[in-house]
């Protein structure tokens, strides 16, 4: 699980007195499966004896949260999504937290919220999500030892970041893009030039999928369908010459090989700004209705290249950009 770079803390290696930890997280679940209900009295009781130091209200208020437990008078009780982990738990200690993290990202409480907002501080150079450790907010301390616990997230010590492990990088695009104005919202009746944009992206999301490594291909995502502001259409996911996973932000445009003309709006020059060689364009060419992706272009870090007056001409507002040239000097980096 996870990368070389990304060095995921231990159970051992927890620090006693905090909020919330895997340790107590599994001898709480550990001590709830075990019977139809307990006594709180004695599952506090029970709970300190196998972990000295952790705290039983914060680790509780977790779990009861996922509905993992639940209190009933008195008494702690299983909750509906208890079964799922004890399951995973009697497999590995790597397969629980893996499906504990995806459990605490799918909830609606609190500590999901808590999850969301601290992958949403996330940034991506070079197509990887990461967040300096100098610029850490205080406030996610307890969640960022348990993300780290859980593997969804781990410190590249050389570089002083944190950085997204490899088989969460789906909840962090879920997080970082998904919210946002529904494409529901816009008109229903698209005009002839709409839907061909939106057949290139679909034709590009399936490529996308093909290009991705197997276990990568979760991460592919046809981003504009669940939020049409996000300033790009499909997420895209690499793998470099470390086994490093790489995501990138892929805005497509329908274009006619006559002039390959399209239109790049404020919103989308300003997420290619922020997102620099993290951000590619896919210029699809179309015939007669039918996107062909096997002659598309891609630009990386597109601001960069548009800029050459010699093979692109740029009007004012929106970007409304043309090919100069036959685009020959354009390379095609996939």
């Amino acid at each position: 699980m996870g990368q070389s770079w990304i060095s995921v803390l231990s159970n051992e290696g927890s620090a006693i007195g905090s909020d919330y930890t895997l340790r107590s997280i599994i001898t709480m679940v550990n001590l709830v499966a075990s019977r139809d209900r307990i006594n709180e009295a004695l599952l506090i009781r029970r709970f300190r004896e196998s972990t000295s130091g952790y705290a039983y209200a914060e680790t509780k208020h977790l779990l009861e949260s996922l509905a993992v437990l639940a209190s009933d008078n008195g008494s702690i009780k299983p909750g509906s999504n208890l079964r799922v982990l004890r399951a995973t738990l009697d497999r590995q200690t790597v397969v629980f937290a893996q499906q504990f993290g995806r459990l605490l990202f799918a909830s609606n409480g609190r500590y999901s919220v808590l999850a969301r907002e601290l992958m949403v501080r996330f940034s991506i150079e070079k197509g990887a999500p990461y967040l300096w450790i100098a610029a850490f907010p205080l406030e996610y301390y307890a969640m960022r030892n348990l993300l780290m616990e859980l593997g969804v997230i781990g410190v590249d010590s050389k570089e002083e970041k944190y950085l997204v492990n490899t088989d969460f990088m789906d909840l962090f695009i879920d997080c970082r893009y998904s919210q946002g104005p529904s494409p529901s919202k816009l008109a229903k009746d698209m005009n002839e030039k709409e839907k061909i944009g939106l057949l290139a992206e679909e034709y590009v999301f399936e490529y996308e999928k093909k290009m991705a490594r197997d276990d990568h291909r979760k991460s592919v995502c046809h981003i504009a369908k669940v939020n049409s502001a996000a300033g790009f259409d499909i997420v895209g996911v690499r793998t470099d010459e470390n086994n490093i996973c790489r995501l990138r932000l892929i805005e497509v445009k329908a274009v006619n090989t006559s002039d390959w003309r399209f239109v790049f709006t404020r919103n989308e020059i300003r997420v290619a700004t922020e997102n620099k060689d993290s951000y590619f364009l896919y210029l699809v060419p179309v015939t007669r209705g039918v996107p062909d992706v096997g002659k598309m272009k891609t630009l990386r870090h597109p601001l960069k290249i548009l800029d050459n007056v010699n093979e692109w001409k740029i009007e004012s507002g929106d970007w409304r950009v043309a090919a100069v040239s036959s685009l020959s000097s354009v390379s095609h980096q996939l």
